[in-house]
């Protein structure tokens, strides 16, 4: 399903490029990435359970293709990476009456990083050297991360981590767990594009989230079965992106550009579905979850315009 939603988006862009008088162009780049993703588990509408994915340092490559003329762009772009193995997991549990008392930590093993985005943005405004931008993107990301190794606090048998018998183990005690995320963020908002020389331009750029989706898979392997949580959460106006970029432009056909984004918001609500595998899928139970996707990275890369039309 990724790979067709990717393909889609690249082969439109193209195909609109290739229609359009102006500056066909493509892009090269490397990206550096760390992700925050939240998994939230409610009973009864109070929280009990509190999973933070931290990646540590994502190494990313991808290109992009685009199309610009007369002070506005569409660009469609895929990137992919994985992580340092310098990651956590962090896994919070809480009592009935908020109390946070039993806590684990995993180092995240291994990280894998798909993202894909379309990029629409038309000069609204010129006031000498600086211009007004209206923005439009959508970004599909994918990710996967894997835990294992951990300490802290665990159940012991039949009894519940918060029961008495529950442990604080100083080694290894954790089968792996995976956790597989996919999204859909729409973007608009507005940007600022300042010539500071005739070679030099900079730019900023806020913009709100009207509707987004995810998609969230855990599972948690043990010896003789895996417990897996399904989750769908949906959501507008609760994700924000915040961006800072530089352009040098080396000749006229060629620029190198440098951008520093950050992806934050808030909670966003779903059901999450607990099931159990053993030899095959049997739904347990179904309760209120939610889901956090904070995001900083940077990126460097060369552009080049390889067509003009006139």
């Amino acid at each position: 399903m990724r790979k067709k939603i990717v393909f889609c988006l690249m082969m439109a862009c193209a195909g609109f490029c290739y229609s359009q008088a102006g500056h066909l162009f493509f892009k090269g780049f490397g990206r550096l990435m760390e992700t925050n993703l939240g998994e939230e588990l409610y009973t009864s509408h109070k929280l009990v359970s509190d999973l933070q994915w931290k990646s540590g340092s994502l190494a990313l490559c991808g290109g992009a293709i685009g199309y610009e003329k007369d002070g506005w762009f569409v660009e469609g772009s895929f990137c992919f990476g994985k992580g340092t193995g310098k990651g956590q997991m962090i896994d919070s549990d809480f009592l009935s009456d908020g109390t946070n008392d039993r806590i684990s930590f995993h180092p995240v093993e291994t990280s894998q990083v798909q993202n894909a985005s379309l990029k629409f943005s038309m000069t609204s405004l010129e006031l000498g050297r600086l211009k007004i931008l209206t923005q439009i993107e959508a970004d599909y990301k994918h990710s996967c991360h894997t835990a294992s190794n951990g300490w802290g606090w665990y159940s012991k048998g039949s009894d519940p981590w918060y029961g008495p018998e529950s442990t604080y183990y100083q080694k290894s005690r954790l089968y792996d767990i995976d956790y597989e995320k996919y999204s859909l963020e729409l973007f608009t908002g507005f940007g600022v594009s300042y010539d500071a020389t005739s070679r030099l331009i900079l730019g900023a750029s806020a913009l709100v989230c009207p509707y987004s989706y995810y998609y969230c898979l855990d599972t948690h392997h043990s010896k003789n079965y895996n417990t897996v949580y399904n989750s769908i959460q949906k959501d507008s106006m609760s994700q924000f992106k915040f961006g800072i970029n530089a352009v040098y432009k080396i000749t006229d056909n060629t620029e190198v550009y440098f951008d520093i984004a950050r992806t934050c918001g808030f909670e966003k609500s779903g059901v999450e579905k607990l099931e159990s595998e053993s030899g095959q899928f049997m739904k347990i139970i179904s309760s209120k979850s939610g889901t956090t996707d904070d995001m900083f990275c940077g990126t460097m890369g060369i552009k080049f315009k390889i067509r003009d039309r006139q």
